[in-house]
């Protein structure tokens, strides 16, 4: 089962006596739990601020939480649906030891990007190299019909950069736009020149679509998350109002990087600065959850990150993880039906999270706090045990989803059908906040009030206005799964 923008009878079913009851019983009690180098657990006492949810497990680069949806579920209930959040956060107190970098720096020069884009590209361009620090490596390719290696990978020193200054000066606009082959050749200059410690990564500027070379989705996610195999992560920057959007995001996810959309040329200096700061201060790479199901617990979906299910669980990347930096994850479970029996707990998930540290670039391991849920027939019972960060994921994941879908209304100018979707969804993720409360649940109410006030006045999809909007809101929708 996938999630829809309609709520599950499950969902409908946990929620329906936090009216009266108003979350008064809370969650379990924080427990803290630091992993020791033998793999021993110890408790230590929860700071002052977290008193309201279950079992953290921290090592000295990452924390991991995980929670489920609701702690119970109805033994003769008709959905057996259960949500996992797994929450990872790279600990700020981190020494900060900034990788070396191999970059390659590959800019659309199509017809398109004449006149504002051009120069802006080029100015953020420039500032990117004087950014970066000598020692670290860089390849200047362009694309349009063709594809054209700039500057070969050269390692930055002031004369280098002379080099790539002058190189970026004089890029000039036309033809076509060969996405793949500026992705393949910028990927193939990073690994030809990459070492086992360096953050190896390809920045692809865009304003348009493919017209060139390959232009099938799915193929070119494929040739990103193969690079990505092979230790390049993939940033895409989409620039103005035609390109491909989903295209872009999903490059970005396929390839374990970061997805931007620049709404206006002058933004992209900064954009690119964020980057950057983002990758500077990244202490773990290759971040991979792997969670460990019991017979007969089963993965419905995972929103928004690549995975891959094999024989008692499934495999999740979560790419690179910076200093202080939060992901995360939603996964729908399905609870096997013959297990409920009353007052039997079932464990629905464990596991653990790998991941490789910057510093010494050595593999680590972090135990996964493993999660049950126990069968009740008490629905007053499932209601007291709704875990409310959870449902803030669930509904921005539900929200996001409903961004999509109006979106894609509005696109065949079905006005009426798209405010008739957002409405409903709307009408529930107040109910909901009202029901729970909390900061969360309410900011994404308030938020989704501003979508649906958009979509009640979205001009003509024709506009450069509608284009603007809807490649922000698809944005949104994609940082509201990811993070």
């Amino acid at each position: 089962m996938s999630l829809s923008s309609s709520p599950s009878l499950a969902y409908r079913t946990l929620l329906a006596g936090c009216v009266a009851l108003l979350f008064a019983s809370g969650c379990t009690k924080t427990v803290y739990v630091v992993q020791n180098p033998d793999g021993t657990l110890v408790e230590i006492d929860p700071p002052d601020d977290r008193d309201d949810v279950e079992t953290i497990v921290i090592d000295d680069v990452l924390s991991v939480e995980v929670l489920t949806s609701h702690d119970h579920v109805l033994i003769d209930g008709n959905d057996d649906t259960v949500y996992l959040q797994v929450e990872l956060e790279a600990r700020r107190d981190v020494e900060e030891v900034r990788p070396a970098m191999n970059l390659a720096l590959v800019v659309d020069r199509s017809g398109s990007m004449q006149g504002l884009k051009m120069r802006h590209a080029k100015a953020a361009a420039s500032s990117l190299v004087d950014d970066l620090e000598d020692g670290d490596r860089v390849t200047l390719l362009s694309y349009a019909s063709d594809v054209s290696l700039e500057v070969g990978t050269v390692t930055l020193a002031p004369d280098t950069r002379d080099l790539l200054h002058h190189a970026i000066s004089q890029l000039a606009p036309a033809g076509g736009t060969h996405i793949s082959g500026g992705l393949n050749s910028g990927a193939q200059e990073v690994v030809r020149h990459l070492e086992s410690r360096d953050l190896g990564r390809v920045i692809l500027v865009s304003d348009g679509r493919p017209t060139v070379g390959e232009s099938k989705p799915w193929a070119l996610e494929t040739l990103a998350a193969r690079w990505y195999e092979e230790g390049v992560s993939i940033t895409t920057m989409g620039i103005g109002v035609d390109y491909n959007e989903d295209l872009m995001s999903a490059l970005a996810v396929a390839g374990g990087g970061n997805y931007y959309y620049v709404a206006a040329p002058t933004e992209m200096e900064a954009i690119f600065s964020q980057e950057l700061s983002s990758m500077g201060s990244t202490v773990a790479r290759d971040v991979e959850l792997h969670l460990d199901l019991p017979r007969g617990v089963r993965v419905r979906e995972v929103y928004g990150y690549k995975h891959k299910a094999h024989a008692g669980g499934v495999t999740v990347e979560m790419a690179s993880m910076a200093r202080g930096q939060k992901r995360r994850l939603l996964v729908a479970l399905d609870v096997p039906e013959r297990a409920r029996t009353a007052a039997r707990s079932v464990r629905v998930a464990g596991g653990r999270l790998a991941y490789r540290q910057t510093t010494d670039g050595q593999k680590r391991s972090v135990a996964l706090p493993e999660r049950n849920v126990r069968y009740t027939s008490s629905r007053s019972v499932v209601a007291k045990s709704v875990n409310r960060p959870v449902v803030a994921k669930l509904e921005a994941v539900r929200n996001a989803r409903v961004r999509h879908e109006a979106m894609a209304k509005l696109d065949a100018g079905d006005r009426a059908a798209a405010k008739s979707i957002v409405n409903k969804r709307l009408s529930e993720t107040r109910r909901i906040s009202g029901a729970l409360g909390g900061a969360a649940l309410a900011d994404e109410a308030v938020d989704f009030e501003d979508f649906a006030d958009e979509v009640e006045s979205a001009p003509a999809p024709s506009s450069n206005r509608y284009k603007h909007m809807k490649k922000r809101q698809k944005a949104k929708a994609y940082r509201s799964t990811m993070y």
